[in-house]
């Protein structure tokens, strides 16, 4: 949710879509760019590296100066992010909910844009309770410290999957397993089918804090 372009955070964790590396170099998410053909003089550049003991801040200028020496500009004309730069804020960005999300990419894809039209169509074969879940979770960690975002997605990993107990493999995990891995083939059917079916209320229930002796995630640091 932090990164430089709005609603990017929230399309790339909506959708699942995988991003090329001129969006990551768009979004700020990869400080270099390296083409296929210089990885293996990139790899044997930094093989050579004698590391200084106790001069992290040397090796830090020295991998710095390889990594320049090897990097290139990547073609931002090849990121899908950047040209719908006013898209991702439209409908990404400015809606809070995720049912706003559906709605605005309606309207960008019923206006000719099949940007919108393809995302729209990813959102469509997600789990409503997922969509609902990931949104809360990206609203929330925009303003959460890295280690209180760990907890929180441990608690809601747990979660997911205690709701996977209470009946015979009729969750939605076991349901997308079965069409992406097992049957390759055809469209899940979720429970709840739709948004408007999926109870918030038990949503946000996902997110306290562990109960009954369930421990917290404990960080070592």
């Amino acid at each position: 949710p932090r990164v430089t372009q709005p609603g990017a955070g929230l399309y790339v964790a909506l959708t699942g879509n995988r991003l090329n590396a001129s969006d990551l170099v768009h979004l700020g998410l990869a400080t270099h760019y390296v083409a296929s053909a210089r990885l293996e003089a990139l790899e044997n550049s930094l093989r050579k590296l004698n590391s200084p003991q106790g001069a992290s801040d040397e090796l830090r200028v020295r991998v710095e100066l390889i990594l320049s020496e090897h990097a290139s500009e990547p073609d931002l004309a090849t990121s899908s992010l950047r040209a719908n730069a006013s898209l991702l804020q439209a409908c990404f960005a400015a809606p809070s909910d995720v049912a706003g999300i559906v709605r605005a990419l309606q309207q960008s894809a019923a206006a000719g844009s099949d940007w919108a039209a393809a995302a729209l169509g990813t959102l469509r074969q997600k789990s409503p309770t997922s969509l609902k879940l990931i949104h809360e979770a990206m609203v929330r960690g925009a303003t959460m410290s890295f280690d209180d975002v760990l907890r929180m997605e441990f608690r809601l990993a747990m979660a997911v999957f205690k709701m996977q107990v209470k009946g015979p493999r009729e969750g939605d995990v076991y349901e997308g397993t079965r069409v992406v891995l097992v049957d390759k083939k055809g469209a899940a059917q979720w429970r709840p089918a739709s948004l408007e079916e999926v109870d918030d209320a038990s949503v946000l229930t996902m997110f306290a804090p562990p109960q009954g002796g369930r421990r917290e995630l404990e960080l070592i640091c």
